[in-house]
């Protein structure tokens, strides 16, 4: 059967426009989107973008249905592309800017009875215990630790450690005498310490032995945020507590080992 129109009152010259289905040759009715004030047509479908007076039907979505591009599947979803401000992760070793970057709360996985690994190049999230604590555990490296400095002979001339601001870890001092020798540390380089006259941030006091053969040893940790100087170290050794004391030791008496950062 053709496409045809059916009078609604005979003789007035009013119809309604049908199409016939073609599978079955039912028959529908046409549904035109335009203007009622007009004699227009069917309203002409084009490719382009809607303008503000065009005409068109209000479609309810019932809040049941389902959404066939949310799938699981990458291929059968719908793309979504963020903006800029949207981005929360950025490119790996790209700039950060403070007050602009922005950044995500860090998730830790509770992992403490059955701890997992990762392979090479993998992607991982860090342990914590069940009361949220980070889980750490220091590994050695063979770069990143300890500076050494060392003196066979330190006495009342004071001998630089480090020229500028840094941590002192450890201590190990040796004294070959049977009396007691005074270790003075400055917050300066030795260039700007006299002596007697500059005052130690800190004194330590290494007993005497019983001979060079039996020198007292004396090992000073100052804990894992160590002892911190602000612009310099360097150190001294004296015969007497005082700070003003400049007393010589024996060639020899004090040997000294720091351990810094």
């Amino acid at each position: 059967m053709a496409d045809t129109a059916v009078a609604i009152t005979a003789g007035s010259g009013t119809n309604i426009d049908t199409r016939t289905e073609g599978t079955n040759g039912n028959h529908r009715q046409v549904v035109v989107i335009g203007d009622p004030a007009t004699n227009a047509g069917v309203a002409t479908v084009t490719d382009g973008a809607p303008a503000a007076s065009d005409y068109g039907l209000v479609v309810a979505i019932h809040p049941d249905s389902v959404n066939a591009n949310g799938r699981a599947a990458a291929a059968s979803s719908a793309p979504v592309a963020l903006s800029n401000e949207d981005k929360t992760a950025l490119v790996d070793d790209a700039a950060f800017t403070a007050g602009t970057s922005n950044v995500n709360v860090a998730g830790f996985v509770a992992d403490e009875s059955s701890t997992d690994s990762v392979d090479e190049g993998d992607a991982g999230a860090a342990r914590m215990t069940l009361d949220r604590k980070i889980i750490m555990t220091p590994q050695p490296h063979t770069s990143g630790g300890l500076s050494i400095f060392r003196s066979l002979d330190l006495d009342e001339t004071a001998e630089d450690v480090k020229t500028t601001a840094g941590c002192l870890y450890k201590l190990r001092i040796t004294n070959r005498t049977t009396s007691a020798r005074f270790v003075k540390l400055y917050n300066a380089t030795a260039a700007n310490v006299t002596v007697g006259t500059t005052t130690p941030v800190d004194t330590i006091v290494v007993p005497g032995g019983g001979s060079a053969d039996l020198a007292t040893v004396l090992t000073e940790n100052f804990g894992g945020l160590g002892l911190t100087f602000g612009t310099a170290l360097s150190m001294a050794a004296t015969t007497g507590l005082a700070d003003n004391d400049t007393g010589a030791p024996g060639a020899n008496d004090v040997v000294v080992t720091a351990y810094y950062k």
